[in-house]
């Protein structure tokens, strides 16, 4: 039977350049190094080097070529493999869901993505982007692991939080919406307009939204809002690094209003009390505290 040690010393000989380097690498004789590689050709029943005696060169044949690039591979997913089982004996999550909503800042959740990835190479990851008002429920089912988003003074059962700094929004129309066209803006005004929101499932006078009209345009994520508010239907509150970023493609004004200074999104992570210890979880709620 092939073993690790067999393709382990084939490919250090072929990365050191002879059977003498490689011993020295693997810390073990030179015939220990030649012996392996002779058990591997047989096992494998194809010759792997050409053997030229007069220089002691060892060049790869065809098929050494082949075993080679499979042996390599072979070694990396043993490693990969080690890995994964170490994680598993320290209680890592072999699978880990998060739900990250387009209102926080792109470039922060990528750092904190790119860094999460590196901290648990071998953890399979999902993150989605659902509405707002889900993410509390798919939280509280199992459905996710990890949730970030704004306070939508929905609680769910056995559920914990974490408060995050909050994010300050804007409120945003088409370049030729008549709203546009004004130097100031006060509440009264928008309460003539559309306002393009986040839907209310509860209705609830508390919910997010800063419903600024009775006449209210509903929709999931902020990508329909941008969407709806590019049509000219009407305006929208949303987060001002968005704005920024979306502001040509969309077209879009922003309003200065006497609502300015209070327009921001509190933010919160939540997760359930049962995955409170996991390596994961814990390794997030440290990321929020000193990195975000």
């Amino acid at each position: 039977m092939i073993s690790h040690s067999q393709m382990n010393a084939f490919v250090t000989v072929v990365e050191t350049g002879s059977m003498s380097r490689a011993s020295k690498k693997l810390n073990c004789s030179q015939s220990t190094v030649s012996r392996l590689i002779e058990q591997l050709e047989d096992e494998t029943g194809l010759l792997l080097f050409h053997r030229d005696f007069s220089s002691r060169r060892l060049t790869l044949t065809e098929d050494g070529e082949a075993v080679l690039s499979r042996c390599q591979q072979t070694l990396d997913n043993l490693v990969e493999f080690q890995s994964f089982c170490l994680g598993l004996s320290m209680g890592v999550e072999p699978e880990f869901s998060i739900a990250l909503p387009q209102i926080f800042e792109e470039s922060r959740a990528q750092k904190m993505m790119e860094n999460l990835l590196k901290e648990f190479p071998n953890t399979r990851f999902s993150f989605i982007e659902p509405s707002i008002h889900s993410i509390t429920e798919l939280v509280e089912s199992g459905n996710v692991d990890f949730g970030f988003n704004v306070i939508t003074y929905e609680y769910g059962k056995g559920l914990k939080m974490i408060g995050m700094s909050s994010i300050k929004a804007c409120i945003v129309c088409h370049a030729e919406h008549p709203l546009s066209n004004r130097n100031h803006i006060n509440a009264s005004d928008l309460e003539s307009e559309v306002h393009i929101t986040f839907s209310n499932p509860d209705r609830s006078p508390r919910s997010i939204g800063f419903n600024f009209s009775k006449k209210i345009i509903e929709t999931q994520t902020l990508q329909q809002q941008l969407s709806l508010v590019g049509s000219k239907l009407g305006y929208a509150l949303i987060p001002e690094s968005l704005f920024l970023m979306s502001k040509r493609q969309y077209q879009l004004a922003r309003l200065k209003t006497t609502l300015d200074r209070k327009l921001e999104y509190s933010c919160q992570a939540l997760y359930t009390s049962a995955n409170h210890n996991r390596p994961i979880n814990r390794w997030l709620r440290n990321y929020i505290k000193n990195d975000w």
